[in-house]
Formats: C-alpha cells, sequence, structure tokens
C-alpha cells in the first residue's frame, strides 16, 4: 500500500472518533497499531490518536520499544507531547494530514510547534511529510466543529444592586430556539457554586462548544474580557450588545470576531438583530 493509501485509512478512523483524530503505525507494510482498536479500554486527556495508535502497537505485537523503521500516518499533525513519544518510541518517519494550525483553526486551541525544530532537539532523523491529503483532513475537522458547537453563549455583568440585566438574559433567552441550541448566560454562572480555579475552568471549558457568542457590554466585567479573548482563539463569531451610552473599547470594535455592536435603549427593540445574527452565522 502507498503512504496516500494509509493516510486516508487514518482519516477515516477520524470521522469516527470520539475526537476528530486518528492512527496508525505500519512496519513491514502490516498495520500493527491502530488508535481506534477496541481493546484499548483506558481513556483520558493523554489519549491522543497517535498515542493510542502507538500503544496499541506495543501492547498488542509486543513491540514496546521496538519501533524502529516502523511509520505513524495520522490525520493531524503531532502536538508535542505525541511528537515526544513517537520520538522516544524510535519510529523512523511520520505522515501527516492537516496541520496543527488547522485543528487550531477548526477544532480547539493547539500549541502551534515546528516539528523539524522540535526532532532537532531530540537528535532523530526522522523522515516527516507533511500535509498529505490535507483537505480531507481538514474537513473531518470542519463537519466536528458543526455538529459539536451548538451552544449559543451569553456573557456580562450582573450587578446585584438591580435586576434589569437579569431581564435582559432572561428576554434573550428566551427568543432563542432552545431544541436547536444549548444556551448558558450569567444567570447559569451565578448558580455555580465552585472555587475561583473551577469557575475559570467552567468558563473555558463551555467555549469550547460554542457556535456564537452575544456578549451584553453595557457594564465593564474583566472576566467577560477574558471570555471575549478566548473566542477569539477560538475563532467564535460575536454579537455586542450595549445600552445606549456605553462605552464600548476600540480593543473590542477592531476584534474581527465581532459581527455587529448594537445599542438599544430597550433590549425588545434588538430583537430582530439579535436573531438575525444567529441565523446568519449559524
Amino acid at each position: 500500500m502507498t503512504d496516500e493509501e494509509y493516510i486516508d485509512m487514518a482519516i477515516e478512523i477520524s470521522k469516527k472518533a470520539p475526537y476528530p483524530f486518528g492512527a496508525i503505525v505500519v512496519k513491514n507494510g502490516k498495520i500493527i497499531g491502530r488508535s481506534d482498536d477496541t481493546t484499548l479500554i483506558a481513556k483520558s486527556m493523554f489519549n491522543h490518536a497517535e498515542l493510542e495508535a502507538i500503544e496499541n502497537a506495543s501492547q498488542n505485537k509486543n513491540l514496546y520499544g521496538d519501533l524502529a523503521g516502523a511509520t505513524l500516518y495520522t490525520s493531524c499533525e503531532s502536538c508535542m507531547m505525541c511528537l515526544g513519544a513517537i520520538l522516544y518510541e524510535g519510529i523512523s518517519k511520520i505522515v501527516y494530514a492537516a496541520t496543527i494550525q488547522d485543528s487550531n483553526d477548526y477544532y480547539s486551541p493547539e500549541i502551534i510547534t515546528n516539528m523539524e525544530e522540535l526532532t532537532k532537539f531530540g537528535n532523530s532523523n526522522i523522515e516527516i511529510i507533511k500535509e498529505l491529503h490535507r483537505e480531507k483532513a481538514v474537513e473531518v475537522l470542519k463537519a466536528y466543529q458543526l455538529k459539536t458547537k451548538n451552544r449559543i453563549l451569553i456573557t456580562g455583568a450582573i450587578l446585584s444592586t438591580e435586576n434589569t440585566s437579569t431581564d435582559i438574559y432572561q428576554t434573550i433567552t428566551s427568543w432563542i430556539d432552545t431544541k436547536k441550541y444549548i444556551v448558558s448566560s450569567p444567570l447559569d454562572t451565578i448558580k455555580f457554586q465552585g472555587n475561583d480555579f473551577e469557575k475559570y475552568q467552567r468558563a473555558m471549558n463551555l467555549l469550547q462548544d460554542t457556535k456564537l457568542m452575544i456578549a451584553e457590554m453595557s457594564n465593564i466585567s474583566t472576566g467577560q474580557g477574558l471570555e471575549l479573548q478566548e473566542a477569539t482563539n477560538l475563532n467564535i463569531p460575536v454579537l455586542v450588545i450595549a445600552k445606549t451610552g456605553s462605552k464600548i473599547s476600540s480593543l473590542v470594535k477592531g476584534n474581527k470576531i465581532v459581527k455587529n455592536i448594537i445599542y438599544y435603549d430597550n433590549i425588545e427593540d434588538i430583537k430582530n438583530d439579535i436573531l438575525e445574527f444567529i441565523t446568519n452565522e449559524s
């Protein structure tokens, strides 16, 4: 079989994987490890496709520490963690499809690295074939994003001195089709009883499956600024709304993910604008 045929197999695995990545290990013309082998039981944040394929090759074929001469085919360029395992095992060749930047753009934030530079630190002469059938793998990432990102996240501050903001969040939520979208707002946040670290982690986790953000920015909130920055990293479209007379920072106005800024006196006046944003950006 050719590199093209093997990489297509890795991409096919990625289509059915819990996360949109797939990998296989090939040695002497035989597939000795797969990331979708059902004998693999343990699952954790470290079970990337490459690691699963290597573990499968090592455990099932009794080849632990003896993968010299093997080729790893992966649907996406390896992260630093996976590359370390690849070099440690002595794998001789990597063939990948989508880039780590593609994963960053269409799936989740990544630490963008240069594989060739990293291999130099490992004193490795590993052969790297880049972006083979990249377009196919990118389509899988895009399809996964469309399938799973169905949250509309409403952000903003709630002032203890008045109930107006609470009413605004309740009103916006009532306009959204909850059969189609998951809706999260500050009303949910104030019910969360975790510590500061847990609150931060919860906010970041919500953004992972957020499709659209509606940011009510009448009142200044540093936490909301962090959410907006993470939305920028994830390329989430944002609609900013604020009461007439509110001052919106140039850093917000100039952000490419901010699709529009709408001022209002009565929230009901911009109902159609909000629903249009949801329709156009979905």
